[in-house]
């Protein structure tokens, strides 16, 4: 059984099913609103200076709840993704739960 992403009249997350197969969901999850960059093709109205997630909150709560709505591949956004201290540990452990993971 899959269950909404949609809690307390918000979206913990966008899905978009353009890159995966029929049945398939993949999410995108912005783990960071900082960003050290200005590019000028960039949408998202991020600065140097934000919150992160924490690793135990998108652990413990995110990607369970990912895990029971049938998502199958993650990308992990931002702001830029690369300044949250922990990106690598976000990522395995999106890894060790059997989920793909991009960037």
């Amino acid at each position: 059984m899959r269950r909404s992403l949609i809690v307390d009249t918000h979206a913990s997350s966008c899905f978009f099913r353009t890159s995966v197969g029929d049945g398939e969901r993949k999410a995108l999850v912005q783990i960071t609103e900082r960003c050290n960059l200005h590019c000028a093709h960039c949408f998202v109205s991020s600065t140097r200076t934000g919150v992160d997630i924490s690793l135990d909150a998108f652990a413990e709560v995110v990607l369970p709840r990912l895990r029971e709505a049938g998502v199958e591949r993650i990308t992990v956004t931002g702001g830029e993704p690369f300044v949250h201290p922990d990106l690598v540990a976000i990522c395995r452990a999106v890894n060790d739960v059997g989920i793909s993971v991009g960037i």
